[in-house]
């Protein structure tokens, strides 16, 4: 008797509504229909689950998500906890996992296929932030009741992203508003550290927030700054061979992207970061993960990086940033907050300080996390418990671990699915930029993440015209640069037009791709006749 892959169509539609039903900003569309359960549905091996011991359910039910989400950011719902208060009404909790139902027009629900630009939330984000602004709205540090706890939320929020990120022995973690405003506060930190004739080395493939910070020190500083340019011929993003001379004694920043969040390609982390201590040791290590942490695990340990900053708005989580600096790295830095406030971290680095309630919603993720390493154990995975007094972190690295395995289970079967879509238009005049990819390779479709874009030759098909025909059938995707300005250039890609970019996450489906890729052959096939 065989076992039943985790993608065999009825055990794939069971994952799938299990994940979705998370995110009320999902409204379903998953069709039990023949062309979902037959047509379109590829057949993983099926060790796959073997490896991962799918039962897909197993005994993950909607009671233990609601209790999950009872349980609430920092233990069980004890009288008087923000997870307490925001669950009072226990009929409402499976509210939040109905995603089943249209769209009050009756019509069918958008796709959103446009998940680099912003992940969806889980609905325990959302009633995490709820209960904070409702039961623990007050300034922390006052030292009443309602202020020690949310103090208590914001210190525990710092330590859940140090361990998802697998830094609480190595590091200190900051947050802010962005990724983006981390990395300009990071350069004008750095700032101090730097002298005229210092050089800067910046990824020709980054978003172009890892480039500018830097500007303002070339002009005014004296910084010298290096481009490492991309291959053009192989599309390889952050190819050593052109780094190996850009680095000398003189290297005091070396900053690149894990992702290109035009192409989707993962790159080396560990490799390059040793690259560049073996030849540039005084050089610090900054590394763009805000394309990568959706999709994968991150482990700054491991890497060995300096820092390490993410958008938590696209890892499922509020709208913030997170940087992550390596203990020995910071303590050359002084923080920019006011000049009384004592040298700490994270405080003389959060102006202003961190969203509170943006803290809850951090916290907020763990009961998704845990669902999602439940699910891929197919057991019961048992934390520790407590009310809000309880600073113990209710998820272990184990559980994130197994977490975001499974998201990347799910997401080479929607990166394949995609990817052969795409590539039977190709006679169509599609042009998908990147890498060819050996899709019969799962490491091959591990080495990138599901966010492709592309272009068509054919006349007047331009990328806002794809795009607009998508939008009209409810299918998210969007054009552009996407602020990989110099990459475009590099490509000789028409910054003005840009490019198509379509980007998935382990929720969407492959009823929604097909959807897509319907919309983007009709298109094609129209404007090519």
């Amino acid at each position: 008797m065989t076992t039943p892959s985790m993608f065999d169509p009825p055990e794939y539609q069971k994952l799938m509504r299990s994940i979705r039903a998370h995110f009320p900003g999902l409204r379903a569309s998953m069709q039990a229909s023949d062309e979902v359960t037959n047509a379109h549905v590829d057949h993983e091996d099926e060790a796959i689950a073997e490896a991962l011991k799918v039962n897909i359910l197993g005994d993950v039910g909607a009671q233990e998500i609601a209790d999950a989400l009872k349980r609430g950011v920092t233990g069980s719902p004890q009288t008087g906890s923000p997870a307490a208060s925001a669950n009072a009404n226990a009929d409402a909790v499976p509210e939040s996992f109905d995603s089943c139902h249209t769209e009050d027009d009756g019509e069918r629900a958008w796709a959103i296929l446009e998940n680099a630009g912003g992940s969806q939330v889980p609905a325990s984000v959302v009633r995490a932030m709820a209960a904070y602004m409702t039961r623990s709205y007050v300034q922390i540090g006052a030292g009443y009741h309602m202020s020690t706890k949310g103090a208590i939320t914001v210190d525990m929020a710092h330590r859940f992203v140090a361990r998802l990120l697998n830094a609480e022995q190595t590091g200190r973690i900051i947050l802010g508003s962005s990724a983006s405003q981390l990395i300009y506060m990071l350069a004008d930190c750095l700032r101090d550290t730097l002298e005229p004739g210092d050089e800067v080395v910046f990824a020709e493939a980054a978003h172009e927030s890892n480039v500018t910070p830097w500007l303002a020190l070339s002009r005014h500083h004296g910084i010298v700054l290096r481009n490492w340019e991309m291959d053009t011929t192989t599309m390889e993003t952050c190819p050593v061979e052109n780094l190996t001379p850009l680095l000398n004694s003189r290297t005091r920043v070396v900053i690149f992207p894990q992702v290109s969040n035009l192409l989707g390609t993962v790159v080396d982390v560990a490799a390059i970061t040793k690259h560049i201590r073996a030849r540039a040791p005084a050089a610090h290590v900054i590394v763009d993960g805000v394309a990568y942490a959706p999709h994968r695990v991150v482990d700054v340990k491991a890497w060995d990086v300096d820092y390490y900053v993410l958008s938590t708005y696209k890892v499922y989580g509020p709208h913030m940033g997170a940087l992550y600096g390596k203990e020995s790295a910071m303590q050359e830095l002084q923080g920019l907050n006011h000049y009384f406030i004592p040298s700490n971290v994270p405080y003389k680095f959060e102006i202003g300080g961190s969203s509170h309630e943006g803290c809850a919603g951090l916290l907020g993720l763990i009961p998704y996390l845990k669902f999602l390493a439940k699910t891929a154990q197919c057991k019961k995975v048992e934390g520790p418990r407590g009310g809000w007094r309880d600073t113990t972190l209710d998820i272990s690295r184990a559980e994130i671990v197994a977490a975001f395995q499974l998201m990347t289970h799910i997401e080479r079967h929607l990166t394949r699915h995609l990817l052969k879509g795409l590539a039977r238009l190709a006679e169509r005049g599609l042009v998908v930029i990147g890498p060819a990819v050996d899709l019969a390779s799962d490491a091959a479709v591990d080495a990138r993440i599901p966010t492709v874009a592309f272009v068509s030759t054919v006349p007047n098909c331009w990328p806002s015209i794809i795009v607009r025909a998508c939008h009209e059938k409810k299918v998210a995707i969007r054009s552009g640069h996407m602020y990989s300005w110099r990459m475009c250039e590099a490509l000789d890609i028409d910054r003005s037009l840009g490019v198509c970019r379509v980007s998935l996450s382990h929720y969407n489906t492959t009823e929604e791709v097909d959807r897509f890729l319907a919309v983007l052959e009709k298109v094609l096939s129209e404007k090519h006749a």
